[in-house]
């Protein structure tokens, strides 16, 4: 379990720089509000394609637009 932690903290770690590195910032450090769409949305959707969970960012995205028309 210690070993699964510390990698899952790695690569969290990991997903940090990379977003940082393409989007030259920090994901939103609290949630936020998406018009359109009720309650908050947390920064950490927008690093779900840097942890290699593209098609969990997708189906949450979808959800978001899908709502909003």
């Amino acid at each position: 379990r210690r070993m699964q932690c510390s990698n899952n903290l790695k690569q969290l770690g990991l997903a940090i720089h990379n977003y940082e590195g393409v989007n030259q910032g920090l994901p939103w450090r609290e949630g936020r509000f998406i018009d359109g769409y009720p309650g908050r949305k947390s920064g950490l959707i927008l690093m779900l394609p840097y942890m290699e969970q593209g098609p969990l960012y997708q189906s949450v995205a979808t959800s978001i637009t899908t709502t909003r028309a």
